[in-house]
């Protein structure tokens, strides 16, 4: 695949015509991915299922394809009601958002399983068919998609890196603005970043 992020998948709508979740339009798309073994997906979902694992055995099939799912953590919820899926599927690169001072973003959700951050506060954006419709917006849909295209450039430099070493090289380049390396529940294990993610790829 020459163009970047490009691939033959149909464009599916997660939402049918009453405004209801359309789960399996959502786990066809994601087993064609894995029929083509995409190098990545972006999942910038994150709502409550009838069953929150529903989507769990398309993933499984793309992971198992060599296909990298990345997936926004989403933003608002209730710690009480646990984690969102499928940002919680343990296959899934969770990503949460970070503000203009590389701190938690504002909403952004929380949780163990977050893997790294990436920035997703006031993107400019396109939100319609006119290339003059855009503005600024705020949330984790923008990280995740950061963090996607980051997957896509190192799976294209080196198309050999299976997820699980994906998933590794985005732990080892994160950015922690603490200074202190490890892993908490705000921000995962940092902040992406490009050029250490560049470096390690050489």
């Amino acid at each position: 695949m020459d163009g970047c992020c490009s691939a033959g998948v149909r464009v599916y709508s997660a939402w049918d015509a009453d405004e209801r979740f359309d789960l399996e339009a959502v786990r066809a798309a994601l087993l064609e991915a894995a029929d083509m073994k995409l190098p990545v997906v972006n999942l910038s979902l994150s709502i409550s299922l009838p069953n929150q694992r529903d989507l769990d055995d398309a993933i499984a099939a793309c992971v198992e394809s060599g296909v990298v799912v990345v997936a926004a953590m989403g933003s608002g919820n209730d710690p009480d009601d646990g984690p969102i899926y499928p940002a919680a599927n343990p296959d899934v690169i969770a990503v949460g958002a970070t503000n203009m001072e590389d701190r938690p973003a504002s909403g952004s959700n929380k949780g163990e399983h977050v893997w790294v951050s990436a920035p997703g506060e006031n993107i400019l954006t396109v939100i319609g068919d006119h290339p003059l419709d855009y503005k600024y917006l705020s949330g984790s849909s923008f990280a995740a998609a950061m963090v996607t295209a980051a997957v896509w450039l190192a799976r294209r430099r080196k198309p050999g890196l299976t997820p699980g070493d994906v998933r590794d090289l985005l732990k080892l380049s994160a950015y922690r603005p603490d200074g202190i390396p490890g892993h908490d529940s705000e921000i995962g294990h940092g902040r992406l970043d490009m050029r250490r993610l560049g470096e390690l790829l050489r």
